[in-house]
């Protein structure tokens, strides 16, 4: 799925419940990560296609900017796409696997609940609950 496919399928979701900020940027970017301070949701982007969803839902701790953070911190155990690229063998260690993930995309979304609906509409590989039966 690419980010304009996602984006429409986000858009027709939003019709039936609320959802405010749009925040865009990429993971190799402090202060585009820093414009996250809230606790929502958040799409990542390799060469835009969309390859995770996921979420940041407890204020201070976890909001989408520490979630996000975590994905460019090499050894955090909430790294998922760390162990997302190095099983797939986009990366052959860990340094090489940080590198790359600091240039996917991603966009982050205000939102209370949308998680585990997104992961469901997108089946994608590097979410586990996402994953096809």
């Amino acid at each position: 799925m690419t980010k304009n496919e996602f984006l429409k399928m986000y858009e027709e979701i939003l019709k039936t419940r609320k959802g405010t900020k749009q925040e865009q940027g990429i993971l190799g970017s402090a202060d585009d990560r820093k414009k996250c301070n809230f606790t929502g949701v958040y799409a990542i982007f390799n060469n835009d296609v969309l390859v995770y969803v996921g979420s940041g839902y407890t204020p201070i701790t976890h909001d989408v900017n520490a979630r996000l953070n975590q994905y460019v911190s090499k050894g955090d155990n909430g790294n998922t796409l760390l162990k997302k690229v190095l099983a797939d063998g986009l990366a052959l260690d860990e340094d090489s696997a940080i590198k790359l993930i600091k240039t996917f995309e991603f966009i982050s979304f205000e939102h209370n609940d949308l998680e585990n609906e997104l992961i469901g509409q997108t089946q994608l590989d590097w979410n586990i609950k996402g994953k096809k039966q």
